[in-house]
């Protein structure tokens, strides 16, 4: 489910510093039966549909999201962008659960 967001993160490693305050909230590049310009919820909802609930309800928990979180914080970027990457894997989170 996340390599459909991959880019993401990597998008955010080369944003300009100024402007990584703001809020970055791309959507997902490959389509789903229902939009082309999915949230990580549309693709949870998508694997429910193809009969992989269970696969997405493992997947999330396996998610250590206080360590994903620990990880960025002792990381050598600056304040600004562990902000945002913080910021953009925890809406990624909550838009996961939401769907699951």
């Amino acid at each position: 489910m996340l390599s459909l967001f991959y880019d993401n993160p990597s998008y955010l490693s080369i944003e300009d510093e100024s402007l990584l305050e703001a809020q970055h909230s791309p959507r997902g590049k490959i389509a789903t039966s229902e939009t082309n310009e999915p949230l990580m919820s549309d693709y949870v909802i998508e694997f429910k549909k193809l009969g992989h609930q269970v696969v997405a309800e493992k997947f999330f928990k396996k998610i250590k999201i206080d360590q994903i979180c620990k990880l960025i914080d002792k990381s050598f970027i600056s304040k600004k962008r562990k902000g945002a990457f913080k910021r953009l894997i925890l809406e990624r989170y909550s838009e996961l659960k939401n769907g699951i």
